[in-house]
């Protein structure tokens, strides 16, 4: 149920968001807009799924604590 939620709201995104603007964006916009779509699709897909994906935050934390040093 929560999947075909996912690809009807995801559809209508492309149909009405995406495709109607795309001649007016340059060419990077358009590639990063795709992407974009592209990923967020993928994880929630894969969490309407239910397959759990790993979190970012330990790495992003890492990166952090590298550029700033944190007690």
């Amino acid at each position: 149920m929560l999947t075909g939620i996912v690809i009807a709201l995801f559809a209508g995104l492309v149909l009405f968001g995406y495709v109607p603007g795309r001649k007016k964006r340059r060419r990077k916009e358009n590639i990063f807009y795709a992407a974009a779509l592209a990923v967020s699709f993928a994880v929630l897909i894969l969490y309407s799924l239910s397959i759990t994906l790993p979190s970012p935050t330990k790495a992003i934390d890492g990166i952090v604590r590298m550029v700033v040093p944190i007690k």
